[in-house]
């Protein structure tokens, strides 16, 4: 048995620094928002205030994007694709709709571009609204 648990310890050793290990603190990956907010709670007036996903950092440029609005309560709206980095007209008038009611907004499949310019995936980025 010591020599199983021996044997997982250094496996597990090993394996945090393969390739396959997670990378975490890497000061180029985007943080990507809407504005300047920075709190996983926003309000309708928070996007509405600033429809366009953008990187704090300055270095990534959003591409394309899909999102998803699922208000408590409601049917969900979407999905919807966006080409460039700004929510669309018919995205707004969503948000506008949604304006008294609370609930998730999902923005997946991110595509954007970095300072070498080649275009990458992002991680799904879900916010809770808040009228």
């Amino acid at each position: 048995m010591r020599k199983m648990v021996l044997l997982f310890v250094l496996l597990i050793s090993l394996t945090s620094f393969s390739s396959f290990a997670q990378y975490i603190g890497d000061k180029n990956w985007p943080d990507i928002r809407f504005g300047k907010i920075k709190n996983e709670v926003i309000t309708t007036g928070d996007i509405l205030s600033n429809p366009r996903l953008t990187d704090m950092k300055g270095v990534w440029t959003v591409k394309s994007f899909t999102i998803t609005f699922l208000p408590k309560g409601h049917d969900m709206y979407g999905p919807y694709s966006t080409k460039g980095s700004a929510l669309t007209a018919d995205e707004i008038a969503i948000i506008k709709k949604l304006k008294g009611t609370t609930g998730k907004i999902i923005i997946d499949d991110i595509k954007a571009s970095g300072e070498d310019g080649a275009i990458r995936s992002l991680v799904t980025i879900v916010l809770n609204y808040d009228y």
